[in-house]
């Protein structure tokens, strides 16, 4: 489930785990939004809330 979306990362929930997802979300012309996603940063699930 995508828990949160901002213009640097992406934050998704997997059974009960949470992941921050690099990324950058782009505006190009004809209004459409592109988001590219940086999965080579990706190293570890985030920590457990608490």
């Amino acid at each position: 489930m995508i828990r949160e979306v901002t213009r640097s990362h992406m934050s998704v929930e997997v059974n009960g785990r949470s992941l921050t997802i690099p990324s950058e979300m782009f505006f190009p012309p004809g209004g459409k939004i592109g988001f590219a996603i940086y999965t080579h940063e990706i190293k570890y699930w985030d920590h457990p809330a608490g």
